[in-house]
């Protein structure tokens, strides 16, 4: 059988939205609207062939499948290889209205990626808006940040979505000649989707993903969390509001209690004292963290992980959404917390079951920033000690605030000389020939170190370097 036959309701679900037609003459810089009615303000014609490589994108095999339909509204001679898939689509590249699909489809879909922010003051979605549409006509045609984001079009509907193109370096050997290989650069495109969620005064930073080899050199390398710094910097000038990192910890632990029926803890790595707690349920179809627990120490009381938890400094969680079949692995040891989807199978991958989700972290957070400086300051007083290093990590937990707050804040308390920086390798692997304990002063540390399974890690990179403050010690 050829084709599509009978789409699942996931696919239902972006046929109908891809068929939604377009008057092309009037894309243009300004928006124009669908016959569903939501807003989308599209880049001009000339502009799309400067962003668009269709060679490569990261949709799978449904999502390519769908496209094809939209496009050519028959389910026949529609290949199943992704390879076939990506033929097709290159060969309808050149058509405006297959790129017009294209740019639906990636503003609708859901990303494995999130990176979550909150931005401050109430602001109107017909707000920002217009204050999209007075950018764009001076920055639209720029690159943007380290990552050289681009900017391409936005949708209205509920809350505002604005797609980016991210262009990737790669350099990868290439075959010129019997036994001759040349190293050649390779640009690849993906898209990155800002959502900007007014009524929850959220912001999601959403991509699938990339890789570089490498041969790339360290000067074109960049990391997801740059994608994000840039987006967090793009959406500030933007709309002239200050944008955030969301503390989640304790939203997490508070959602865990209230939503129990919808999800549950799979695993859970953490920090205690000096030392680490790494718990997994094993199971990620039934697991649940409070009865693994409760069977591991046969208790015939009952074990209430989430109280004991309470003062852990959690690095990550994954989470099991049980009506959805997603997985989410919520990071919590960066600036920025970022959460990775995992569709299992059954899951419908849809972008409202994704809303849904972000829903639910962000709802208890409300309060989070609320006299944040006096809790940072609060807790610093009884967390600080002359034998105890603290990091920015464990006082944003302790106190319900972001990382960048409780960072800033003690960058502070060096400034008037009553911490000093500590420094030790960021990695959890133990490492050959060297101590990871805490140090000084970068001098006293070598310019790379080795972990157990092989893995080299160049110490002038600032990832591979995590910074603690002490208490000063008098003399």
């Amino acid at each position: 059988m050829l084709g599509l036959a009978r789409p699942n309701i996931a696919e239902q679900n972006y046929c109908k939205c891809l068929q939604a037609p377009y008057n092309l003459d009037q894309i243009n810089k300004t928006a124009c609207y669908t016959r569903h009615g939501e807003k989308m303000g599209l880049p001009a014609a000339d502009d799309l062939p400067r962003l668009f490589w269709p060679s490569h994108t990261a949709f799978d095999v449904p999502q390519l499948r769908e496209l094809i339909f939209a496009f050519t509204k028959s389910p026949e001679n529609i290949p199943r290889a992704r390879s076939e898939l990506l033929n097709l689509v290159e060969e309808h590249s050149s058509d405006p209205e297959f790129a017009r699909l294209l740019a639906k489809l990636e503003i609708i879909q859901p990303y494995r990626h999130t990176y979550l922010f909150a931005f401050t003051g109430k602001t109107a979605l017909s707000d920002l808006v217009s204050l999209l549409d007075a950018w764009a006509a001076l920055h639209g045609r720029i690159e943007h940040g380290k990552t050289k984001l681009n900017y391409l079009d936005y949708r209205a509907d509920g809350y505002l979505s604005i797609r980016f193109a991210h262009l990737v370096k790669n350099f990868v050997y290439e075959s010129v000649g019997p036994g001759m290989q040349q190293l050649k650069e390779r640009t690849q495109r993906y898209a990155v989707v800002a959502a900007i969620k007014p009524d929850l005064n959220l912001v999601e930073i959403r991509f699938d993903g990339f890789e570089q080899t490498r041969d790339t050199p360290a000067i074109d390398k960049v990391s997801y969390a740059d994608i994000a710094a840039d987006c967090k910097a793009i959406l500030e000038s933007m709309f002239g509001i200050g944008v955030e990192s969301l503390p989640l910890k304790a939203a997490i632990q508070e959602m865990l209690s209230k939503h129990a029926d919808e999800v549950v803890q799979l695993k859970n790595n953490s920090r205690v004292g000096a030392g680490r707690i790494a718990i997994d349920t094993g199971d990620d179809d039934e697991g649940d963290l409070n009865v693994f627990l409760q069977n591991a120490f046969a208790s015939k009381s009952p074990v209430d992980p989430l109280s004991s938890m309470e003062n852990w400094t959690t690095e990550s969680i994954v989470l099991r959404w049980k009506n959805l079949k997603i997985i989410t692995r919520v990071d919590l040891a960066t600036v920025t917390p970022e959460i990775f989807f995992s569709w299992k199978k059954g899951a419908e991958k849809i972008i409202r079951n994704s809303d849904q989700i972000m829903r639910r972290l962000a709802e208890h957070t409300d309060l989070a920033f609320a006299n944040s400086r006096q809790r940072i300051a609060t807790r610093f007083k009884s967390l600080l000690s002359n034998d105890k290093v603290l990091t920015p990590l464990e006082l944003a937990q302790a106190s319900n605030s972001s990382v960048d707050a409780s960072m800033g804040y003690l960058l502070e308390q060096v400034s008037k000389g009553g911490i000093t920086l500590k420094f030790r390798i960021a990695t959890h692997e133990v490492l050959i020939d060297f101590a990871n304990k805490w140090f000084s002063s970068l001098a006293e540390l070598p310019a790379e170190v080795q972990t157990a399974s092989g893995q080299i890690l160049p110490l002038a990179d600032p990832k591979n370097i995590e910074i603690g403050f002490a208490a000063t010690e008098v003399a």
